[in-house]
């Protein structure tokens, strides 16, 4: 069995009756004691005795009512799951809500509590500080990964199945159903036990229970033209779970500005559900919600009852004065009620978004922490974290584009950007680099394209932004660039042709082309610098005359020199106006004369030296130096004829490598190289 066997005595209360109560205790018993005209009001609104219900059907209702309001995080879930989690799970869980996606700071590190409403964003916990994610993220165990993947399928769902406005058909439906009674067990603390699997838990609801509910949809289809409030509902103009007090005070739903409650048709329960709603408006004294109107919704029927507050008020008070009563009720719940009152944020609490114009809790919103937007991002930065690894924006903006653009296709996202430049623009390895290791790291973390981009994939403003990234190369400079994207292969190909073998050679490089640069009057390994040739170079040449005079004798030296001189000379060539001509000369001479040293004398592995040296040549063939025009000659004076079998391999070995970095010309390069052995 998949769920835990029992529910507790509170549990059931909480389903029941509440999930939109009242403070237990003095607070109870004045709404009891002053409203003693709702059994009355509630005998008018049934025609006779209800019928019976599962114990979960009306949340489960509730649930799928709240989705055709306002598409938003199962917050009462959230926060029972958030129990077994690690600490900021649920906080992570709602930020790959659309809705919640673009909070910034402090308000995206406690999203989990943070409600979207028409005229702002309220804070419900404003007391709970936000959770930063740990250096490392807390082991979550087998429990929370089943649930992290449970509520990603829930949210996926009804972003693919629910629509705001809209009933589906009889399938559609009985899905919805099924999720909707299975979020309504967890949040009355129905857990899934240990070992349990998001299948077994989907199918632990009772199919006669999503009967139950998806007829009681039925009847709300029936219902929705006579229901104004729902006509006319959208996403802008509903809130989902509207709370008072955190933990105490709850509502069903906000649809413009009425408080709506749902109930079956239970005379206690209508009973019960209209002190409430008076009792939540007048709660909301900083009008958080602009509550106006109130309203019952009876599912077995299909009828709506609605009221001005003060007119429902009036009613249960049986002839008391409505402003008395309130303020009584107010001052009550003042000294009862302790722990911190929903606020309205003082700002805007998404990126990009532009300020509202807000209600503002002269006692709380002087601690809340501005949520000013975050500057421009320019991509490297931290997004969120999912499935225990951390993001950053190029990660969404890739994965956003291989949705929208390549249908979650990775490979043709590649494909396409690689048509697009064919790696002629500066810019391309970088993006291709990080694209390949972004695909590992999901890979490594279970994730697709479309589960990590969530449901901003459908963000009219990150889809934007995204293309203009990844696709249209918009304001990319080198400081933005990922780790990823600042190790490419052909810095890494440089690099090894450079100095990658010198550990190898019987006599290491490495000390002689210490002594080259520093004759040199600038910074070898600075490149892009665009230096005049004269008066730069000579003392660099100079300096590799001598060295190769003064081991002349010392085949094994005389390499070591000869091998210095020509990183000395490539490196210099990244560094110098190559419009000189006087720098290729003499770059071409270090080569010939390379070749001319007896490297058969010195004892190196031959193919390390070939390795070695076709690389070099690779790097120098691109300014159009020797090797390039001296091929023959320079093959030649090596006795690359005796080596013919194993030059090939190293080609094909050099090819492949390249090919698969997507060097293109090198690759071609050296298989041009291969002509002349």
């Amino acid at each position: 069995m998949d769920f835990a066997v029992h529910i507790s005595a509170e549990g059931c209360e909480m389903v029941e009756s509440l999930g939109a109560g009242l403070p237990p205790g003095a607070v109870g018993d004045w709404c009891v004691r002053a409203f003693e005209g709702a059994p009355v009001v509630a005998g008018r609104l049934l025609p006779g005795p209800g019928e019976a219900f599962s114990v979960f059907a009306r949340r489960a209702l509730t649930l799928r009512m709240g989705a055709l309001v306002q598409q938003v995080p199962p917050y009462r879930a959230l926060r029972a799951l958030q129990t077994i989690g690690p600490d900021g799970w649920a906080d992570a869980a709602a930020r790959r809500y659309r809705s919640h996606a673009r909070l910034v700071p402090p308000f995206r590190d406690k999203a989990a509590d943070m409600l979207p409403t028409a005229r702002g964003w309220v804070d419900i916990a404003p007391g709970r500080s936000a959770v930063h994610p740990p250096a490392a993220e807390p082991e979550s165990g087998p429990a929370a990964n089943v649930l992290t993947e449970l509520m990603d399928r829930v949210r996926r769902y009804f972003a693919k199945y629910s629509t705001v406005g809209v009933i589906g058909g009889a399938e559609t439906e009985a899905g919805l159903a099924r999720v909707c009674l299975m979020l309504a067990r967890l949040e009355a603390g129905v857990l899934p036990e240990r070992g349990a699997t998001v299948e077994g838990t989907h199918r632990g609801v009772p199919d006669d229970e999503v009967r139950e509910v998806v007829g009681l949809v039925r009847t709300l289809r029936g219902s929705l033209t006579a229901l104004p409030l729902f006509k006319a509902a959208g996403a802008s103009s509903g809130v989902v779970e509207p709370v008072f007090v955190r933990g105490h005070a709850e509502g069903d739903l906000v649809v413009g500005s009425t408080l709506l409650a749902v109930c079956l048709g239970d005379h206690s329960e209508v009973t019960q559900r209209l002190r409430h709603l008076v009792a939540h408006a007048w709660l909301d004294r900083d009008d958080l919600y602009h509550i106006r109107e109130v309203a019952v919704y009876l599912a077995a029927s299909g009828s709506l009852a609605s009221w001005p507050v003060a007119d429902l008020a009036a009613q249960l008070l049986c002839g008391g004065d409505p402003d008395t009563a309130r303020t009584e009720f107010r001052a009550l719940t003042e000294r009862e009620i302790t722990v911190p009152r929903p606020v309205a944020s003082p700002s805007a609490a998404v990126r990009g978004g532009s300020q509202v114009t807000v209600p503002r809790s002269g006692r709380a919103v002087a601690t809340l922490n501005r949520a000013t937007p975050l500057g421009t991002v320019y991509g490297p930065e931290a997004w969120d974290t999912v499935a225990h690894a951390r993001w950053t924006y190029w990660d969404l903006w890739f994965s956003v584009v291989c949705v929208t653009q390549y249908g979650g296709d990775w490979d043709a996202l590649d494909a396409g950007l690689y048509s697009k430049s064919h790696f002629t623009h500066g810019l391309s390895e970088p993006l291709w680099c990080h694209l390949v290791d972004l695909k590992n790291r999901l890979s490594a973390a279970g994730l697709t394209a479309a589960d990590l981009a969530g449901d901003l994939a459908g963000d009219r403003k990150t889809i934007k932004k995204a293309r203009s990234k990844i696709l249209e190369w918009t304001g990319i400079l080198a400081k933005h660039f990922s780790p990823a994207m600042r190790d490419v292969p052909s810095d890494r190909f440089h690099f090894r042709a450079h100095f990658g073998n010198w550990a190898k050679y019987p006599v290491s490089p490495r000390p002689f082309y210490g002594r080259l640069a520093a004759a040199t009057p600038f910074d070898l390994e600075l490149p892009g610098q665009r230096l005049p040739t004269f008066g730069n170079i000579d003392p660099l040449f100079r300096a590799l005359e001598e060295l190769e005079a003064e081991h002349a004798t010392t085949p094994p030296t005389l390499l070591a020199v000869r091998r210095a001189g020509l990183t000395a000379s490539s490196l210099a060539q990244h560094c110098c106006d190559p419009s000189y001509g006087d720098l290729a000369s003499d770059a071409s001479e270090a080569v010939v004369r390379f070749s001319l040293t007896d490297w058969r004398a010195t004892g190196i592995d031959h193919a390390v030296f070939w390795r070695d040296a076709l690389e070099v040549f690779t790097v120098f063939a691109s300014f159009g130096c020797a090797p390039f025009g001296y091929e023959g000659e320079v093959m030649a004076n090596l006795g690359a004829d005796r080596d013919r079998a194993l030059i090939k391999h190293v080609v094909d070995d050099l090819h492949a490598s390249y090919t698969a970095d997507r060097l293109e010309w090198n690759a071609r390069e050296v298989e041009r190289l291969w002509a002349f052995v």
